[in-house]
């Protein structure tokens, strides 16, 4: 499971006899999970429980008739590859729900046969990656590699491996003519061909892995109608609130109402005068200048414009056209930069806080361009300096929160 870890200091040999009554467990009316040998087993060719179900899949149909044996168990899947081949979606019914299979229709989601197929096609490092192939087997955003994304007609995909015995079976006949993997569609559960159940389930789970810890994204739009009802459905929380077309909000929510942690809130014009004024940072825009001319008279350029608001991603706008990442300050090109970086970290950008005189928090913009225009100067590569800004932020506002 990816919810437990261990770490084995040695390991040793154990040579006398060990008392058999240690080993004794109370048997279970049903399985909780397949075990290692009985995975093996049940896709090994030469094994004599080779597609045998029995005690982990129960009421196993294809097109509406009983699956009675193994040998029909591989029959019916191997005609399922064949129509995968010839027909767009292929409807089926998991220890998941009901889903649709194709071959030739991508989707953001997808099955991978093996944990190397994912790494093949994927960015994902081996040490998030693993997580795919733990006993929840939940499934992971992962940016693809240049070179598949016109295969996967997606940038990113959320990954997973088969996550039951039968989908497991399906992905081994497959990768017997080469499919490494299987795009994944809604579908109604009445029209399924292949039907059944198994006896152990898991939650369907979208993960994010960190170095310390496994995070669960329950993402969605939040379906409430006003502020009030929002109230009274997040009692005492923090609220962090990130839209390309609404303002980012960081949020108290506590006794009843909702308070303003940290103000977000930028004026260019105003951020580019203080770079100007302050000794270091002016010496830097001159060097920037110096090195990029034709990026330091766009960037004097936008004055004229009266840029601000109070939108982070906004901000990561116009600062990707600071940078030079794009040809004008309404495209985003921090963010997709970042998802491009093959590291794990981007340099550390200078978030930092100002307090007015009413003693409210505000973040500090200057700071965050000065220091993001001096990595640039630096030479730091685009996709590292992207990741580094996002990945400052995302400390940041971690130990913001932590500490308020």
């Amino acid at each position: 499971p990816f919810s437990l870890d261990f770490s084995f200091l040695s390991l040793k040999e154990i040579t006398e006899p060990l008392d058999e009554n240690l080993f004794q467990t109370t048997s279970l009316s049903k399985p909780l999970f397949m075990n290692a040998k009985e995975h093996q087993d049940f896709l090994d060719k030469n094994s004599s429980l080779y597609a045998n179900a029995l005690g982990f899949v129960k009421n196993a149909a294809f097109k509406g008739a009983i699956i009675h044996s193994p040998k029909e168990l591989i029959d019916c899947l191997t005609q399922l590859k064949g129509m995968l081949k010839t027909q767009d979606f292929i409807p089926i019914f998991t220890s998941r729900g009901a889903l649709s299979l194709s071959l030739k229709k991508p989707s953001p989601s997808v099955i991978f046969s093996d944990l190397s197929s994912v790494l093949s096609c994927t960015k994902l490092p081996l040490e998030d990656a693993k997580y795919l192939a733990s006993l929840e087997k939940p499934s992971i955003k992962a940016s693809l590699k240049s070179v598949f994304k016109d295969t996967f007609k997606n940038d990113e995909i959320i990954a997973q491996l088969p996550y039951d015995p039968i989908l497991n079976l399906l992905c081994h006949i497959l990768q017997d003519e080469g499919i490494e993997f299987v795009f994944i569609h809604a579908n109604n559960p009445q029209e399924a061909l292949l039907h059944y159940e198994a006896l152990f389930k898991t939650p369907k789970r979208l993960i994010t892995p960190t170095k310390k810890f496994v995070l669960e994204n329950n993402l969605s739009t939040l379906p409430f109608k006003d502020e009030l009802e929002f109230l009274s459905a997040t009692p005492n929380s923090i609220v962090l609130y990130f839209s390309f077309k609404r303002p980012t909000r960081l949020l108290l929510h506590a006794n009843g109402s909702l308070k303003t942690l940290l103000s977000v809130s930028f004026d260019f014009n105003q951020i580019f005068n203080t770079l100007k004024q302050d000794e270091k940072a002016s010496r830097m825009l001159q060097n920037y200048a110096t090195k990029f001319p034709d990026f330091y008279v766009r960037i004097a350029g936008l004055s004229k414009y009266n840029l601000g608001g109070t939108n982070l991603l906004d901000f990561f706008r116009i600062l990707g056209f600071v940078l030079g990442y794009s040809e004008d300050f309404c495209t985003q090109s921090v963010i997709p930069l970042a998802k491009e970086c093959l590291r794990p970290k981007g340099p550390r950008i200078d978030y930092k806080i100002l307090k007015d005189n009413s003693l409210k928090m505000a973040l500090n913009f200057s700071k965050i361009m000065h220091s993001a225009m001096s990595f640039r100067l630096a030479g730091v590569e685009n996709e590292i300096l992207s990741l580094g800004i996002l990945d400052s932020l995302a400390e940041f506002l971690g130990n913001f929160i932590w500490d308020n």
